[in-house]
């Protein structure tokens, strides 16, 4: 509860009140917490002694069963009616909160008519009513006679349960569903998700976005996956800058390891750090390798570290186990192993009494641990969570980089959503943690125009989150927007169900499993910035596979930045599951090996583009046989995404009047269908689908 406790010195206004109880939303983020936290000990604290004094008055026979009465001696009488005082000011207490944490989603309560006529005003009378317990109890302890709080505390037990179970369902239930809801339920819940989980101020409608015009350029397009990498490079992390890693359960499957081999021997620390060309390859389709990240243009075939001022990587993802070093290791963040008293304590700390020999650690030699670099993270900034850790050459360094996160279980007007198994209603990735490989050097940075919460706690922890200006200049492009964000963000647009996309090893052949329409990474432009950053796209379907949201998830200038884009009227939104199937046709009968499908936005639509890999038995490497793509009702087969992008050029742009009309022909058809099917419900999507695509208005007159 530290975390909830620190926050109420926080002095901070959000500027925007809740509409029912008029409180600033900062009292939902950084006091209600703490308030809840004491209720909650308060309320545990005083039953838990009730009951133990209860317990024992009964076992020594001060209070007992004569007859038909129970008789309680004068002294228990006083101890127990003080305890039920307490208890009715702990339940008035809590009865008070009730309204704030209605509004702030805790107890996952709708937003609607119901809460603000039936389960506030409850919430109010059952704290006049625990009052009016804590008053009968407090007579109790004078007045012999326990009719009278008997009777109170029966009101105000069957009160709670009317007034939180069947008063809210029986008022639901009279009420037709419009009735319910608020007329301005969605314009409020949109500014108070937009400071609670990111999302934009506007939307971007695709006509808007894609006015149409040349494709770009794409010659320096990335066609490989990182699946295809991974297999390339064996045992190397999936990545396009790849690095080797421990993994000291494969290796004790086939033998057995020694104490040293894991903590002083070569299985201390991997190293070896691989760069390939993402967006080429050689003659005959394998990988290029770049020996130095600062020249990407230079390349070679063959399989190339490359070069660090400190190769072992000490600190590294899944390192579990501590490394005992030397000093001509060169680690200069260790701590040094002296005396008795440190082997003692550390050995404690550790759980390995080899600490203690001085045979297994001589004298002088030092001990890192924490070495997994995401526990190092969130052991440094304890209040964050941070994600993926990803490699990052630097100079003539390598470092891990990942994006802290922070959440709030309550805030007003935020739909509920879950996150790694938690249910939250805030979520900003406001964070960046670096670690250095070589020597565990840890560092939290804020980002550029964070989250409320995030510079919370920049303020309370200056020591330990750095201002945005301090992010080293070689680090600042190789930011990348929260990824767990826009999973969330996207289902908050439209809930996505289904697992996420993942790829299924085969004894033969990998192939692509799960859904096509994964968010995917891509560096490149967008018909809106003309930059070439590194961009997280993911894609939100709709009924028949077509595009209903594309989101573009972004770093400028440090700071993450969200743009969603409104294809419900775009004449060509065919989405990334529909172009998997055309492409999948091409494939069928073949033994290729396929990547996922990536979509692209151009200025004239989406391009769903896919590599496509030579089928080679394990553990061979792919090699790239070509790239296909599909695009406005056409299909594309090329050696790189630049020669197709000149195809796609060459093709002109898609026949927006036979699109449109072609689509229309479509709704009509479901229009139709669910009509004589007597489906009025998918009649009226159908309807307002072909109206949207028509471009008419609502009301219109013949």
């Amino acid at each position: 509860w530290w975390e909830a406790r620190a926050l109420t010195s926080v002095r901070m206004s959000l500027d925007m009140a809740d509409p029912l109880l008029g409180r600033d939303a900062s009292y939902y983020l950084f006091h209600l917490p703490w308030q809840r936290v004491l209720h909650t000990f308060a309320t545990t604290l005083v039953v838990v002694m009730a009951l133990v004094v209860g317990a024992l008055y009964v076992a020594v026979g001060a209070v007992r069963r004569q007859g038909r009465r129970m008789q309680i001696t004068g002294l228990a009488r006083m101890h127990l009616g003080a305890l039920l005082v307490m208890l009715a000011l702990a339940l008035f207490w809590g009865y008070r909160l009730e309204p704030a944490e209605y509004v702030a989603g805790i107890h996952g309560v709708p937003f609607d008519v119901i809460l603000t006529r039936v389960r506030v005003p409850v919430a109010r009378l059952l704290s006049a009513l625990a009052l009016a317990a804590a008053a009968s109890s407090l007579l109790w302890i004078w007045l012999e006679r326990a009719i009278l709080p008997i009777a109170m505390w029966s009101v105000l037990a069957g009160a709670s349960i009317v007034g939180h179970y069947i008063a809210p369902a029986f008022a639901a239930a009279v009420r037709a569903p419009e009735e319910v809801a608020f007329a301005d339920d969605a314009g409020m819940r949109a500014d108070f998700e937009r400071v609670a989980y990111g999302l934009p101020r506007s939307v971007t409608a695709a006509t808007e976005w894609m006015p149409g015009g040349p494709l770009p350029d794409w010659d320096r397009a990335t066609i490989w996956d990182g699946f295809a990498v991974s297999v390339a490079l064996d045992r190397a992390n999936p990545v396009y800058l790849a690095t080797r890693a421990l993994d000291h359960e494969a290796a004790q499957r086939t033998r057995d390891l020694t104490w040293e081999e894991v903590h002083r021997g070569a299985l201390r620390a991997a190293s070896g750090v691989f760069a390939v060309a993402a967006d080429r390859s050689s003659a005959v389709g394998l990988p290029l390798f770049i020996p130095e990240p600062a020249r990407p243009d230079v390349t070679t075939e063959l399989v190339t570290e490359v070069g660090l001022g400190q190769a072992r990587m000490w600190f590294a993802p899944g390192v579990r186990d501590f490394a005992v070093v030397e000093p001509a290791d060169g680690v200069r963040h260790a701590v040094t192993v002296t005396g008795l008293a440190g082997r003692l304590a550390m050995a404690w700390v550790l759980q390995s009494a080899r600490l203690l020999s001085t045979s297994s650690v001589p004298t002088g030699s030092s001990v890192l641990w924490e070495r997994d670099v995401t526990s190092r993270m969130e052991r440094y900034a304890p209040f964050a969570r941070f994600g993926l850790a990803y490699p990052v050459v630097a100079g003539d360094a390598l470092y891990w980089v990942a994006t802290g996160y922070v959440s709030a279980e309550g805030f007003p007007g935020t739909r509920g959503v879950e996150w790694r198994g938690e249910g939250v209603r805030y979520l900003r990735g406001g964070l960046v943690g670096v670690v250095a490989a070589g020597s565990g050097e840890t560092a939290v940075y804020l980002t550029e125009d964070a989250d409320p919460l995030s510079r919370a706690w920049a303020s309370l922890l200056p020591e330990s989150v750095r201002p945005v200006g301090d992010v080293p200049s070689e680090l600042r492009d190789h930011l990348r927007y929260p990824a767990e964000l826009l999973t969330v963000q996207r289902g908050l647009l439209a809930p996505v169900g289904g697992s996420p996309s993942r790829i299924e090893r085969d004894p033969l052949v990998l192939r692509e499993v799960g859904r096509p329409d994964a968010p995917a990474w891509w560096l490149g432009t967008s018909p809106s910035d003309s930059v070439e950053r590194l961009r997280r796209f993911a894609i939100v379907e709709g009924e028949g596979g077509a595009v209903r949201w594309f989101l573009d998830g972004t770093m400028r200038d440090v700071r993450p930045v969200l743009e969603v884009v409104d294809f419900s009227a775009w004449f060509e939104g065919t989405g990334p599951t529909r172009a998997a199937r055309r492409l999948a046709a091409a494939d069928s009968g073949t033994r290729e090996i396929v990547g996922p499908v990536r979509s692209i936005p151009t200025a004239s639509g989406l391009v769903h583009v896919r590599t496509v890999y030579e089928s080679a038995e394990a553990p061979a490497a792919p090699a790239v046989r070509g790239v296909r793509a599909a695009w406005a009702g056409l299909d594309f087969a090329g050696a790189t995404l630049g020669s197709i992008a000149r195809d796609l050029e060459a093709a002109g742009p898609p026949d927006a009047a036979g699109a449109r009309w072609d689509e229309a022909r479509r709704w009509f058809e479901r229009m139709d269908a669910a009509r004589r099917g007597g489906d009025w419900g998918a009649f009226g999507e159908a309807y307002e689908a072909l109206r949207r695509l028509m471009g008419s208005v609502l009301d219109s007159v013949p």
